[in-house]
Parts: C-alpha cells; structure tokens; sequence
C-alpha cells in the first residue's frame, strides 16, 4: 500500500532541476545492475553488522538506502568500465 501509495503521489511530477534530473537519469541508467547488486551490498553490510537496528530507524534506514544504493552503483558503475562488463552488469 505505502508503494503504491507513493507511486500515485509522484507519477505525475516533473523534475525541473538540473542536478536532480541528472542523479534521476544516472541511477535510472543503472537501475537494472543495482537492482541485481543491492543485495549482495546488504548481505556484506549484515556482516559486518551494520544493519537499521544500529540506531533509530527515522536516520538509520535512510542513510543505509542511500548507502546501499551508492555502493551498488559505484559496483555497476565500475563493472561496465570493464570490457564486455556490461553484459554482466545487466
């Protein structure tokens, strides 16, 4: 329901901001490779115990997305430097 929710809330927004159109456009480009990538970053995470239980979720949840979905970006970023590793990342 909150996704759904969530989608219905922005599906009609434009973003007009040049910096936050091209962070958009950036991860959309990569969508497929953090999607692919992201659960091996919060397995590594879970290791090392660093989970949203480390403080209050109102700080914790959010910067552990921002930095599962930046740490799967630089891997699929990275990954697509190499050759032929873009049929790989996805």
């Amino acid at each position: 329901l909150q996704a759904g929710s969530l989608f219905l809330l922005v599906k009609d927004t434009s973003i007009k901001n040049k910096v936050l159109l091209a962070i958009q456009r950036f991860i959309s480009k990569y969508s497929y490779g953090v999607y692919l990538s992201h659960i091996m970053v919060i397995g590594i995470l879970f290791q090392y115990d660093i989970f949203w239980t480390i403080g209050h979720p109102a700080w914790t949840l959010p910067v552990l997305t921002l930095f599962t979905l930046a740490i799967s970006l630089l891997i699929v970023f990275l990954l697509r430097q190499l050759p032929y590793g873009k049929y790989i990342s996805g």
